[in-house]
């Protein structure tokens, strides 16, 4: 009772700390996501942004990052069950800041990965259909900032990996990722708190594509 009650007290200094230093509790988030090492400190910053979401309704980037978060874990994640559970929660929390703020490129371009996330739950099954979905939701991405380095990123990861007999292959992604790489080398975040992810990654699919 004890425990449970201790519980409640941190919680609720927790949200009171969030809803009085909204920006501070992002930053600390964002600073323990780019210095994850292990694959369950993922479920940790989930858990830290879901917080912070619960604690401020009308803000759509706690629940991004525990999106993020959760897509990412669900790729490392190799029981089945386990990453359904996963992927599920970050479909929720996707449609949730959708609901939000429904024309952000930065929401559909994470939109995209979650649905290569759902590829990778039963390929055989899923590859087509959600492959198109993240198709059309990197397209989305662009059109509504066609500045937005991941768009062109995942797109084109997407691509990469998809066979050429369906539009995929290097061919079609190679220029997409070359095209990231440039908007990465010259991508501004507009404040603090907003994705800046994906450069490395991109970088790493280039030299698949023969470039630096």
């Amino acid at each position: 009772m004890k425990k449970m009650t201790l519980t409640l007290v941190l919680t609720v200094l927790t949200l009171s700390l969030f809803s009085q230093d909204y920006n501070r509790a992002m930053l600390d988030g964002i600073d323990s996501l780019n210095h994850i090492k292990k694959m369950e400190d993922f479920q940790q910053v989930a858990n830290y942004f879901e917080r912070i979401a619960d604690a401020e309704p009308n803000e759509w980037l706690p629940g991004y990052y525990a999106a993020y978060c959760y897509i990412v874990l669900s790729f490392r994640e190799q029981d089945a069950a386990k990453k359904a559970t996963i992927v599920n929660k970050g479909e929720n929390l996707v449609n949730k800041i959708l609901k939000i703020k429904s024309e952000e490129s930065e929401i559909y371009a994470l939109q995209g990965m979650l649905y290569q996330a759902f590829i990778t739950l039963d390929y055989q099954n899923n590859a087509t259909e959600y492959s198109m979905k993240a198709e059309a939701s990197f397209d989305k991405a662009i059109e509504l900032n066609p500045e937005n380095p991941r768009s062109y990123y995942l797109k084109g990861m997407n691509l990469m990996y998809t066979p050429e007999a369906y539009g995929g292959g290097m061919k079609a992604a190679c220029p997409l990722i070359t095209r990231a790489n440039e908007l990465f080398e010259n991508f501004t975040k507009a404040n603090d708190l907003m994705p800046d992810w994906g450069k490395d990654y991109n970088a790493q699919l280039l030299k698949k594509c023969g470039g630096e």
